[in-house]
């Protein structure tokens, strides 16, 4: 299982039409890799396009992502690799006010290594995290 911790710095919304119904974000994070041995901990960048669902849907929006590390070493190596995932997550908002929210989210990725060295192999992992969002505007958090 990968654990990647996120943090989203501008999240721009998309409306469409009338309805707010659409999110595009850009992210940057880190990514913590004790469960790929010999691999770095590294930034990674991408952006992810997010659904706000109806009342009665058990997740507030269902998220669809691509992440992208630069040049990650593999410890005690002079070989390196680069790390592209696709995610696909729930995520559930906690409102605490007007304008702040904590959120909690959970789902499946794919994981590409390019340079699959030390046992590290692509392959499917989970994602999970949480966060919070400070709301400027209708379109800008």
């Amino acid at each position: 299982m990968n654990k990647i911790l996120l943090s989203s710095v501008v999240a721009a919304s998309l409306l469409v039409g009338a309805d707010y119904n659409y999110e595009v974000t850009p992210i940057i994070g880190y990514v913590d890799t004790k469960d790929h041995g010999n691999l770095d901990n590294h930034a990674v960048a991408g952006i992810s396009v997010s659904r706000n669902m109806a009342d009665d849907c058990k997740f507030d929006q269902l998220e669809l992502g691509l992440l992208q590390s630069g040049n990650t070493d593999y410890e005690n190596s002079s070989m390196d690799t680069k790390l592209t995932q696709i995610f696909f997550n729930g995520v559930k908002n906690y409102k605490l006010n007007d304008n702040f929210k904590l959120y909690a989210l959970a789902g499946l990725g794919y994981e590409r290594i390019s340079d699959e060295q030390f046992n590290n192999d692509s392959g499917a992992y989970a994602n999970y995290g949480v966060g919070a969002a400070y709301t400027f505007s209708n379109d800008l958090s």
